[in-house]
């Protein structure tokens, strides 16, 4: 077993797979688990059935599962987005899988080098602590391992799909919606999936919203930091 913190948890993985062993092991830690995981050999197989994965990769996807199912006994849930920190702030871009979110935050670090640090690549924890909602990083984070240890105060969230020409607006409500509940991990249980349901509200409740869409040049890194961090300032 291996003990894992992150977003503020002590998290107990019950596995021997080397691959899970060395992707979780900048986040390892000595102090006793707060609670604790395993994935079964059926839900290992039922993962390879659906997409063909090896074994280790099936066990990794359904430990961050079964962490994202206890989530909000705990204030905190799993949202599938790239996010990145600037000026102290998290910036999280969220949309379909192949839509070009790792690519996004990549143009942002060509652009801005030392300024843009990564939190996360894929699959950030939402935390809300005293008022606060942070992104926080994972083990957890897409096929280009872009990730941190860190947790930052969220600044905005974006929705992102592709387009020929860049734009950005504020999302509307209807937006969101649609596209939200794709990109959370919604919990099994009933009072869980209650309580995850009060804190997504909260958080989008008090977190800017933008709708973009980009096309994969720089200058589409360029109008999303000048647009996100500028509303950041005139609070």
């Amino acid at each position: 077993m291996i003990t894992i913190h992150m977003a503020g948890l002590n998290i107990g993985l019950e596995t021997e797979t080397p691959y899970v062993l060395r992707a979780c092991a900048a986040f390892e830690t000595a102090a006793p688990p707060e609670f604790t995981v395993e994935a079964t050999p059926a839900q290992i197989a039922d993962e390879r059935a659906i997409h063909g994965c090896s074994a280790a990769i099936a066990e990794f996807v359904c430990l961050y599962r079964a962490i994202a199912e206890r989530l909000p006994d705990y204030d905190r849930f799993v949202l599938h987005g790239a996010t990145i920190e600037t000026g102290g702030g998290a910036y999280i871009f969220t949309a379909k899988s192949g839509t070009g979110k790792s690519t996004h935050i990549l143009l942002w670090l060509e652009r801005y080098g030392e300024r843009v640090r990564v939190v996360n690549g894929d699959k950030p924890i939402i935390w809300k602590q005293d008022g606060l909602w942070y992104a926080c990083g994972t083990p957890w984070c897409g096929k280009e391992g872009l990730t941190s240890t860190r947790c930052v105060p969220v600044a905005g969230l974006c929705l992102l799909e592709r387009a020929q020409e860049n734009s950005i607006r504020p999302a509307s409500a209807e937006e969101l919606i649609s596209a939200i509940f794709h990109q959370v991990y919604r919990p099994k249980d009933t009072g869980r999936l209650l309580e995850f349901l009060s804190l997504l509200d909260g958080f989008l409740r008090s977190t800017p919203v933008w709708k973009m869409g980009c096309n994969m040049d720089i200058s589409a890194a360029e109008m999303a930091h000048d647009v996100m961090c500028a509303a950041r300032t005139d609070e």
